[in-house]
């Protein structure tokens, strides 16, 4: 990779490292309308953007998301905290995931705790996650040292390949807490 490449890159990288969700207390504490989630929602997650002209979330997604029993349903047309947490976890994790797998999770993940707690941890892992892959990149790979050189003419593919690694461990996490919370209810039953 070239070298203007490899800042322009790195540069890109470093808005990553310093990315910040909004935790469960700095999400509005007030009812809002569809449309000012949406708007609140893509705000909160333009840096996936990018140039992409895509939309993170619409109108639609949100009433699909409902539909499907994904997302809590708004109370009298009007979304609350409690929704924002979902919409911004299931666009974040619609990237790697199904729907099915996503709702899967949450509630796996939600019946290990609250769903605040949840909600917070998620944001966690997610920065950690960017702040050790893309502090690698920012720092043009001196800062940590990984088995393969990522500023180079394969970084596409290196990536894409990483992301596959980190969606089918994610995929079956998911399965095996699936099977956990299945047994958990057979034996709950069957007492």
């Amino acid at each position: 990779m070239n070298k203007a490449i490899n800042q322009d890159l790195a540069l890109w990288c470093s808005d990553f490292v310093h990315f910040h969700l909004p935790r469960w207390e700095e999400l509005p504490d007030i009812e809002l309308y569809m449309e000012q989630v949406i708007v609140f929602i893509e705000k909160s997650l333009s840096l996936f953007l990018g140039n992409n002209k895509e939309k993170i979330i619409t109108s639609a997604m949100v009433n699909n998301y409902v539909k499907l029993k994904i997302l809590p349903p708004p109370i009298k047309k009007r979304y609350h905290r409690r929704q924002l947490a979902y919409l911004i976890t299931i666009s974040i994790l619609k990237n790697v995931l199904n729907l099915t797998e996503i709702q899967v999770g949450i509630r796996y993940q939600v019946l290990l705790s609250d769903e605040k707690t949840s909600y917070n941890l998620f944001c966690q892992e997610v920065e950690n996650a960017f702040s050790v892959l893309f502090s690698q990149i920012a720092s043009g790979g001196e800062r940590v040292n990984i088995e393969t050189d990522v500023l180079r003419q394969n970084t596409a593919l290196l990536m894409a390949a990483y992301a596959l690694a980190s969606g089918i461990l994610a995929k079956k996490a998911i399965e095996l807490q699936r099977i956990v919370s299945l047994n958990e209810k057979k034996v709950v039953k069957d007492e």
